[in-house]
């Protein structure tokens, strides 16, 4: 029998739900993230499940131009009939990322064995207490109603900054909450050919995004799903490419797979949304000066995230205690991080 060849990528899922934890910033954001991010899910999974003959690149495009949809959908329904839901979900870019990467992640768990009832409830339970803890550390609030006294001393940070996804991730490790396997299976020389990917896939859809928003304009609620949408294609063309051939090189298999992995077009997608956002904000800024900028940060953070996992990804690190490996030690890192960039100048 021929070895079964080893295929680096990064765990949807495991991103989904750290996406979740950071999420909840409040009591009301965890139940509204809550049940609009298993909503994504089950339908997504349903998309797949009918859709399941298309091949794994065709299927990623498919699963994210869906979750593109239904959450364009899901802005256009809240924005007009629950605004306050919306602005209680926290941060735009949050809530875009979440119910983006529901496509990868339900990606990933066609291919993983189901998940019990039992680690779903366990689940569901400490994103509620995640949620309920850091509205009481940012606000003294519990569901709006006021629990810690007047002058406690309480931080925004708590909400949706870093302090709250430091306390997101002590909370998982609390509940034991620590996915399966790793979060990166690409080893560093892959994950900077990732970081790469990442890179190019942006300045190509940024650029089709920027020139088609220009000759079609499209109000702001639609332009994720034109973002999804080129990011998707883009990939799926690129690695249609990328055919496999006997005796090839292993950056050519590698680069496969990157394009095969269904996060590198849900990350390029917000990395478009961002320079859209941007550009919006400053008009002196060139037609493709954003795009290029967002470009060149999602590849810089690839390339570093590529040389932390083996240092916040190994299963086996003595270092680390077993209930961090290795979701609530990347959520840590993630809301340390953001502490850094906090204190740099604007």
């Amino acid at each position: 029998m021929a070895p079964v060849k080893r295929r680096p990528s990064v765990d949807g899922a495991a991103v989904f739900l750290c996406l979740l934890a950071a999420s909840c910033g409040s009591l009301t954001a965890a139940l509204l993230v809550l049940a609009g991010g298993a909503l994504f899910l089950l339908l997504n999974l349903l998309m797949l499940f009918i859709f399941r003959p298309l091949t794994g690149r065709a299927r990623n495009a498919a699963s994210l131009f869906f979750a593109a949809a239904l959450y364009t959908a899901l802005r256009l329904a809240l924005s007009a009939y629950r605004p306050a839901w919306l602005a209680a979900m926290g941060p735009e870019w949050l809530t875009a990322a979440l119910f983006l990467f529901s496509a990868p992640a339900a990606v990933t768990l066609m291919e993983k064995k189901p998940v019990s009832s039992k680690r779903l409830a366990l689940c569901s339970l400490a994103l509620l207490v995640i949620g309920g803890v850091r509205e009481l550390l940012s606000a003294g609030t519990l569901a709006g109603v006021r629990i810690l006294p007047d002058g406690f001393p309480v931080s925004d940070s708590f909400a949706f900054g870093g302090a709250g996804l430091i306390i997101a991730a002590l909370l998982l490790a609390l509940f034991r909450i620590r996915g399966q396997g790793k979060l990166i299976s690409y080893r560093v020389p892959e994950g900077l050919l990732y970081a790469v990917g990442a890179l190019g896939l942006t300045i190509a859809a940024g650029a089709f995004f920027a020139l088609l928003t220009r000759l079609f304009p499209l109000p702001g609620l639609w332009r994720p799903f034109l973002a999804a949408a080129l990011a998707g294609l883009l990939a799926l063309a690129v690695g249609a490419a990328l055919r496999e051939k006997p005796n090839e090189a292993p950056v050519k298999a590698t680069l496969r797979a990157v394009f095969a992995d269904g996060t590198l077009p849900a990350l390029a997608t917000l990395a478009v949304l961002a320079a859209d956002r941007k550009m919006a904000e400053a008009e002196a800024l060139p037609l493709f000066g954003g795009t290029a900028a967002a470009a060149l940060i999602l590849g810089l953070a690839c390339a570093l995230i590529a040389a932390a996992v083996p240092r916040l990804d190994t299963s086996g690190n003595p270092h680390l205690p077993v209930s961090f490996r290795p979701l609530p030690v990347w959520l840590a890192a993630a809301g340390m991080t953001m502490f850094v960039l906090s204190v740099l100048p604007k």
